[in-house]
């Protein structure tokens, strides 16, 4: 599942954030859905990608929701280098 790029698609699943022992949760009704998007990417895209998730062998989703939500966010709405 994909996060929510926009308040619509956010309030769709009933997107949740909260704060448990000083870190950041991310909780939504997992019985609803928002209709999947096709992305196009570049070549180039395609191997910064593959290098950041090979790269993070021990890549931990809660810990590093801050730093790779920006980075989905961006290549959701087209903005990239």
């Amino acid at each position: 599942m994909r996060i929510p790029g926009d308040p619509e698609e956010a309030a769709a699943i009933e997107l949740k954030r909260e704060f448990v022992a000083g870190q950041e949760r991310t909780l939504w009704n997992p019985t609803l859905s928002i209709p999947p998007k096709d992305f196009g990417f570049t070549q180039a895209e395609i191997a910064r990608i593959r290098m950041v998730l090979e790269t993070r062998a021990s890549f931990g989703v809660d810990a590093e929701r801050r730093r790779l939500e920006p980075l989905l966010r961006d290549l959701v709405s087209g903005n990239s280098e």
